[in-house]
């Protein structure tokens, strides 16, 4: 299979599981955007809510790990909420919100 300009594509990025990044990095940028932004700032009295980023990073590639490289169950909800690192990011991330937002 070629593109537009008749190279060949490589076969791991026609990949179902490449699909994923897409939506991934978007939601990533978006949030990133969304931490920074003026009116975010100035809703939340702080510009430090970009500290947060890792956490949902960290959420996402979990995420795409759980349900790509563990095959353990079929319904990713019920894998991410049985999944320790998975639950403790999402305590750390909310905890550093509130953190950032009442002593930041």
């Amino acid at each position: 299979k070629t593109n537009y300009l008749g190279k060949t594509l490589i076969p791991q990025y026609r990949s179902c599981k490449n699909k994923e990044l897409t939506p991934s990095s978007l939601l990533t940028r978006h949030y990133a955007v969304y931490a920074i932004s003026p009116e975010t700032a100035q809703r939340f009295d702080t510009q430090y809510l970009i500290l947060t980023m890792p956490f949902v990073l960290f959420g996402i590639f979990r995420y795409l790990y759980l349900v790509y490289q563990k095959t353990s169950t079929a319904n990713p909800t019920e894998a991410i909420l049985r999944d320790g690192p998975f639950l403790a990011n999402l305590a750390l991330w909310g905890i550093a919100v509130l953190w950032i937002v009442y002593h930041g």
